[in-house]
């Protein structure tokens, strides 16, 4: 069962929310940090999903190339993210990056809770 995308409904809208209350109190940097790192999580959560499901089959394990190319492709921009968030790690506010992760682990977990 695909758990992953279920949880955007319940952290999409938090998310958004959070982002309009930082641009209310005047935080677009603290919003655009938020919401990137909510987009980042949600991306690698859905792609991850995607993985497993292919890999963790009954019988041999799947391993195709193509997968093993989008692994490597996954990492790299998990890398290419972690060193621009170093390099602008005084610019960045780390709060608005756990929140942006939070949200999406909350949804994820909603999502977990209401499939039993």
């Amino acid at each position: 069962m695909k758990v992953m995308g279920s949880g955007l409904p319940v952290s999409a809208p938090l998310a958004g929310a959070a982002a309009v209350v930082l641009l209310l109190t005047h935080r677009p940097g603290a919003a655009l940090v938020l919401t990137l790192s909510f987009l980042t999580a949600i991306i690698s959560g859905l792609w991850l999903e995607h993985v497993l499901w292919q890999v963790l089959q009954p019988g041999r394990p799947r391993l195709t190339r193509p997968l093993f190319w989008q692994a490597a492709g996954r990492m790299g921009f998990l890398a290419g993210a972690f060193a621009v968030l170093f390099v602008y790690r005084r610019q960045v506010e780390l709060w608005a990056v756990a929140l942006g992760l939070t949200l999406a682990v909350v949804g994820w977990t909603w999502a977990g809770v209401r499939s039993k």
